[in-house]
């Protein structure tokens, strides 16, 4: 019986051993990630990057509510680096002029200013009535010496302002898009574009914000101005 035991218990040694030696490389196995993306649709602001055209999404991209976007953490010798070059551009600057560098286009959106979207039917009335032009892409266009300007399209994917995107439907904002230069001197560009802008929020009960998302206010214009681009 003594025996017995002893394997028994030898036997049991063993098994928790090899319970453990499992265990510990269970934990040393890395979890394996998901490769499932979500895809975010967005607009390319005036630097290039990317953007959201409705708040609705998270604060990137009013009723408005921001794009969803990712945050990503660069590792540190890409801080490092990046720290450095934003140091040396700074010095650079020192060295340089003031003069603000031209803008490439102008953003602005009309979000919903409460719960309830902006009306579609109000949307095709007062493109009718401030003169836009439906057009290329299947947005509106405002033409000025039948050139257009800037261009409105829809905050939400496919981007199109057909009639069946509009009539008896709601958004959540639109996106207007001025590219420079403009086919008239860039003060008169900017001062059609803010004001048809406001106009047009008027009308269909939005919100007028910034580029950032933010409402819109005077200084944003005098900002635009500063950063006009010369033809």
């Amino acid at each position: 019986m003594d025996l017995v035991s002893l394997l028994i218990m030898i036997i049991g040694i063993i098994i928790l051993l090899g319970l453990y030696l499992m265990g510990r490389l269970y934990d040393q196995t890395p979890a394996k990630q998901s490769n499932k993306e979500i895809k975010i649709p967005l607009y390319t602001d005036a630097s290039g990057k990317q953007l959201s055209s409705i708040s609705a999404d998270i604060p990137a991209k009013g009723n408005g509510k921001p794009a969803y976007t990712r945050m990503v953490t660069p590792p540190r010798t890409q801080r490092t680096q990046a720290a450095q070059t934003s140091n040396a551009k700074a010095t650079d600057n020192k060295s340089s002029s003031t003069s603000v560098a031209p803008a490439k286009q102008h953003i602005l959106f009309i979000a919903a200013q409460t719960v309830d979207q902006l009306n579609g039917n109000k949307i095709l009335a007062a493109m009718q009535q401030l003169g836009f032009k439906f057009g290329e892409k299947n947005i509106y266009h405002y033409l000025v010496k039948d050139k257009p300007l800037f261009s409105v399209a829809n905050g939400v994917e496919p981007w199109t302002l057909n009639d069946s995107d509009l009539i008896d439907k709601s958004t959540p904002g639109l996106s207007l898009i001025m590219k420079m230069p403009a086919p008239v001197d860039s003060v008169t560009a900017i001062e059609i574009f803010v004001d048809v802008a406001e106009k047009l929020a008027s009308a269909i009960n939005g919100e007028l914000q910034n580029a950032q998302q933010q409402l819109f206010l005077p200084t944003d214009k005098e900002k635009m101005l500063e950063a006009k681009h010369h033809k």
